[in-house]
């Protein structure tokens, strides 16, 4: 392989520091419903137990549900709901339904808040946290999964229909959706009112 010591977008640096799908964060507001965020970056920990790790910022109020209640789930959507996956990252859910507010329907299962238009869910419990300074660290164990029975055989996802490819973040509103190894689309989102150019 030839590099090319040369300046190369910086969305290539984060499409290869992160080629996971964004997640969908949702954590109970209690009687008020669910709080919704968006998880672009985030890493496996460890394999045996599986664990997953991520942050939010300090002020984020996701963080303080999730320090309060412990509990929460990750969702996966695919492209036909992307701006329900991009909208709830850029618009704060303490004053506000953002379920409501980005019509992304929402359910229980084992008390705990899921997406119902999600492909696939994992609900987690925090089993550790750290404070970074200005965000924390979340380090969570997944307690049970689900994904829509056409999106899976024998353990794997196939993501049989068109609507469910998974949307990756490059940064600020750039999103790409991998179709196949060879064919990607590149998407802008501006959902949030208070965000758009």
């Amino acid at each position: 392989m030839r590099l090319v010591k040369e300046n190369v977008p910086d969305q290539i640096g984060r499409w290869l520091m992160n080629s996971r799908p964004t997640l969908v964060l949702a954590v109970s507001k209690d009687a008020l419903g669910a709080n919704i965020t968006t998880i672009a970056w985030y890493s496996p920990v460890v394999d045996l137990p599986f664990t997953l790790g991520f942050s939010l910022h300090n002020r984020s109020y996701s963080k303080e549900l999730l320090v309060s209640h412990g509990k929460g789930s990750f969702n996966i959507l695919g492209v036909a709901f992307i701006d329900s996956i991009t909208g709830p990252g850029f618009t704060t859910g303490r004053d506000r339904d953002k379920a409501a507010l980005f019509n992304i329907p929402v359910e229980r299962v084992d008390d705990i808040p899921i997406v119902s238009s999600a492909f696939a869910s994992i609900l987690f419990d925090v089993v550790d946290s750290v404070n970074l300074g200005r965000s924390t660290w979340f380090t969570v164990s997944p307690t049970r999964t689900m994904a829509h029975e056409e999106a899976h055989r024998d353990g794997i996802l196939t993501l049989s229909k068109p609507e469910w490819q998974p949307v990756h973040h490059l940064g600020e509103h750039e999103y790409v959706v991998m179709n196949n190894v060879h064919d990607w689309q590149k998407h802008t989102s501006y959902p949030s009112p208070n965000k758009r150019p």
